[in-house]
């Protein structure tokens, strides 16, 4: 199956998956920037100086200025959906030694993938997407961000 990738079949979406949601990212920026800011708050009226709202502003661009952005920065694999004449093959990618590997282990076929609705082809790919949840634990917590993927497949319904 995995043998002649690139020449048996064509791209169809891309589904990366992070190691946290957008919104867990936020919650982790927003408590670092208030322990940032807390501390540089402190230090300056410790030393009896004003720590104004333009000094405030400053060590907030310092702060994001080091701060990581939350996409393709946590990436810890993602899935390839592969069309194969009517099947579409979800190909799954781990982050290994600092290197994206294809796992051959994981096999999942979605026989006549077209011939189905939108809910069935969207309900289909989470269906691969559970089964590597199980399959993998350290994935059950992981973020697969399937906007990409669900965009494509309402384009091509209209």
């Amino acid at each position: 199956m995995y043998k002649n990738l690139e020449s048996e079949t064509k791209l169809f979406s891309v589904i990366p998956i992070y190691s946290r949601s957008i919104d867990e990212w936020h919650n982790n920026y927003d408590k670092k920037f208030q322990k940032y800011i807390t501390e540089k708050k402190e230090s300056f009226e410790s030393e009896g100086m004003l720590f104004d709202k333009n000094l405030q502003l400053t060590f907030e661009i310092r702060f994001n200025e080091r701060s990581v952005p939350w996409r393709y920065n946590d990436i810890v694999g993602f899935i390839e959906l592969r069309l194969f004449q009517h099947d579409l093959l979800l190909y799954f990618y781990k982050r290994e030694k600092r290197k994206f590997m294809l796992d051959d282990h994981f096999n999942y076929v979605i026989d006549t993938y077209f011939r189905n609705d939108y809910e069935k082809q969207f309900s289909s790919v989470l269906d691969g997407i559970k089964e590597i949840k199980k399959q993998y634990p350290k994935f059950k917590k992981k973020y697969f961000d399937t906007e990409m993927f669900s965009t494509t497949l309402e384009l091509l319904q209209n």
